[in-house]
């Protein structure tokens, strides 16, 4: 992948999570697609901005009462996978977005950009501590 379609696609994660927790199922046949390229580093990030806000919309509306519930990928009227949603939420939303976005930081480090903190200290920011 590519910096740039590797970056929209960790932009695009959060939508991800918001449809995991908005409805029972996805339908691949119909599921939104990222556009191929974003015109500038600001509308990437507005991307995700805008991504980010509408999932904590969701999750505060979100009824724990369904957290448990079976989430389904469909094509068409076939069910590619089914898994209890906290799995989903947890596999193919959370571990996918942690995946790329350590891919992400490695570009980013091999084009000599500094790595921002994620975790802990990076050599970009050793003096980043708990407060």
């Amino acid at each position: 992948m590519t910096l740039g379609k590797l970056a929209l696609h960790v932009a695009d994660i959060p939508a991800w999570i918001t449809g995991t927790l908005e409805a029972d199922s996805m339908d691949v046949t119909n599921a939104p697609r990222p556009p191929e390229k974003l015109g500038s580093k600001k509308e990437l990030l507005d991307r995700f901005d805008v991504n980010v806000a509408r999932l904590r919309t969701v999750v505060a509306a979100f009824d724990m009462a369904h957290w448990s519930d079976t989430w389904s990928m469909k094509n068409g009227d076939q069910v590619v996978v089914a898994r209890p949603r906290p799995v989903v939420y947890r596999v193919w939303c959370l571990n996918h977005m942690i995946h790329h976005r350590g891919q992400l930081c490695l570009y980013l480090r091999l084009l000599n950009v500094p790595v921002p903190t994620v975790y802990f200290n990076t050599a970009d920011e050793p003096e980043w501590t708990f407060e």
